[in-house]
């Protein structure tokens, strides 16, 4: 088993789950300020700058992620980390390609 890290297995369940709630906390923390800086965009009739804020949030977004598995969370093998960078990496894709231009254009239909 090439993948374990030997170094994290004395980490329970519990370590583990408070871990991992920290990191998705501050990444919807992450999100909530994506989502106000592109509602502001929007509000000040820029929606072309809106647009590229949504393209910079979704590079920028899976290197924060990156940090939180890295230094907030331990795991057993390497595919926990992968798995959970992953999900954090679609889950914040999904919040700013989709939810975000979905519930921004509500409120802004006239400029999308």
């Amino acid at each position: 088993p090439s993948s374990v890290l030997y170094e994290n297995l004395d980490r329970g369940f519990k370590d583990h789950a408070i871990e991992q709630l920290i990191s998705w906390a501050l990444l919807a923390v992450g999100l909530i300020i994506t989502y106000f800086s592109i509602d502001s965009l929007f509000k000040a009739g820029q929606p072309v700058m809106a647009a590229l804020a949504i393209s910079f949030w979704n590079g920028v977004l899976p290197e924060i992620n990156r940090y939180l598995v890295m230094e907030f969370e331990t795991h057993h093998t390497t595919e926990e980390i992968e798995d959970s960078f992953l999900s954090k990496t679609v889950a914040a894709r999904w919040f700013t390609s989709s939810i975000i231009l979905y519930v921004v254009g509500l409120d802004h239909s006239s400029q999308i």
